[in-house]
């Protein structure tokens, strides 16, 4: 029996040991990947920003020309006024899509630290175990497995 029990907790042990790695391998995926989407994103607004600083100034007021030099030089005020608001319409719905995704990426982080902690307490194993009494040291409740082996015995 003894003998049995040292096969057993050698093999939670090394279940646990394997369990620590995968979810350690998983957190660190998730980093890695939060840490890309960020440097994109990052990346695309540099892009906008540096597109909108270079895109010429023909309107009368920044150039100081009056309307008649705008429409000679291709470009009548309106125009102008009617691709910025263009423009400042597509970059709030490019917000809101940022702001969006941003909010999925936390629901699902949220959701996944909530399946691991019920995972964590669904499983009561290892060195969550009190080896005098059986029980569970966070939950106080004895293990299935082992109150099934107990009455085996």
């Amino acid at each position: 029996e003894r003998m049995e029990k040292e096969r057993m907790e050698k093999e939670r042990v090394e279940r646990e040991r394997v369990e620590r790695e995968r979810e350690e391998k998983e957190r660190k995926d998730i980093e890695e990947r939060n840490k890309q989407e960020d440097q994109e994103r990052k990346r695309l607004e540099k892009r906008d920003i540096l597109q909108v600083v270079r895109e010429p100034q023909t309107t009368s007021e920044k150039d100081g020309e009056t309307s008649e030099e705008g429409e000679e030089n291709g470009t009548s005020c309106e125009e102008q006024e009617l691709s910025e608001e263009e423009e400042e319409a597509e970059e709030e719905e490019a917000e809101e899509e940022d702001e969006e995704e941003e909010e999925k990426e936390e629901e699902e982080k949220e959701e996944e630290e909530e399946e691991n902690e019920e995972e964590k307490e669904e499983t009561c194993k290892g060195a969550d175990i009190d080896i005098n009494t059986g029980c569970c040291r966070r939950t106080g409740t004895k293990d299935e497995d082992e109150e099934e082996e107990e009455e085996e015995e």
